[in-house]
């Protein structure tokens, strides 16, 4: 069994972003894909330590639309599933910087 092996099972071992239901919170714990990929997730604000909530799913599933760092993201399932997450409960989620609280209405800004 290879490092590489073992440390993507460890960042998976809570779960996988693309695995939560609609309303669910959690914080990024890793990011396991090719660089360009992880590069990209990086650009979107996607790091390990950054707290996030499933706002809802598209009719057919995919994609997945995400509040991070106060604004709305729409994610493909096959992105998320290289996003390693710990959930959390949604009212530690929802106070972010400066202890406000967020909202994840689109139309209340």
């Amino acid at each position: 069994m290879s490092n590489k092996f073992s440390q993507m099972q460890d960042i998976f071992s809570e779960g996988r972003l693309s695995d939560l239901q609609q309303g669910s919170s959690c914080v990024i714990v890793g990011v396991e894909t090719d660089y360009a990929a992880a590069k990209r997730l990086a650009e979107l604000g996607l790091t390990a330590g950054t707290h996030l909530t499933v706002v809802r799913y598209a009719p057919l599933g995919d994609p997945m639309e995400l509040c991070v760092r106060n604004y709305l993201l729409c994610l493909r399932k096959e992105s998320a599933r290289h996003i390693g997450v710990r959930q959390i409960a949604p009212s530690s989620a929802q106070k972010q910087s400066h202890g406000k609280e967020s909202s994840h209405d689109p139309h209340n800004i």
